[in-house]
Parts: structure tokens; sequence; C-alpha cells
């Protein structure tokens, strides 16, 4: 049995700019990915190591995930920051992929 990371590559979906979203699950993923780059977490953690590889594409990070993860997305925001990308935390009541497309849009822009 071998051992090892799951994850050789990020799962970065869409295209664009300088700002990634961060998210838990590869649904809200695939549904936020419409309007800036997106990467699931498949949890709501991420190490300080795969940040240091995002900042080599992005300046910007944002962080939604579900609600009942606030906290971690907390923790997740302020070490995005101390390795020097600019962070935002977007806190909503529901999974990003239980909103309609319009209202992911209106969610993204108020923290633009």
């Amino acid at each position: 049995i071998g051992y090892g990371k799951i994850h050789s590559e990020p799962c970065i979906l869409g295209f664009g700019t300088n700002t990634i979203v961060l998210c838990e699950d590869i649904l809200s993923a695939i549904r936020v990915s419409i309007y800036l780059p997106t990467m699931p977490l498949f949890g709501c953690v991420i190490s300080k190591e795969l940040l240091v590889e995002l900042k080599k594409r992005f300046t910007k990070v944002i962080v939604w995930l579900d609600s009942d993860k606030l906290d971690n997305a907390r923790k997740v925001g302020l070490n995005a920051s101390l390795i020097g990308l600019s962070s935002q935390v977007l806190y909503t009541s529901k999974d990003p992929k239980n909103y309609t497309n319009e209202e992911i849009k209106n969610y993204l822009e108020t923290i633009k």
C-alpha cells in the first residue's frame, strides 16, 4: 500500500482573474467557478504549503465555506493573510451550491 498526497495539483475550476474562491465541496466549486476561479477544499482546511502555491497564481482569496464552518473560514483567511494574500470571508446561511446562479453572482459582487 502506498501513501502520499491525494492531490498532487490543486483542483482549480474556472479562470480569468487574480482572485480565487475556496469552498468546501466540488458541487459548490462548480457552481461558483462560473464567475471566479474556485478550488474545493474537500473539507474546511487548507495547508499553508498549498496557500503558498496559490499565491504564485492569485493575489486574493475569498473563503466561502458552509455556514457551520465560519471559524474554519476565518482561520483559512487569516493564514492566507499571513503569507501575503489579500483575503475575505464570505458568510452566507446556505452552502454556495444551494443558491441560484444570480444569487452566487450577487454575493461575489458584494465583496469584490
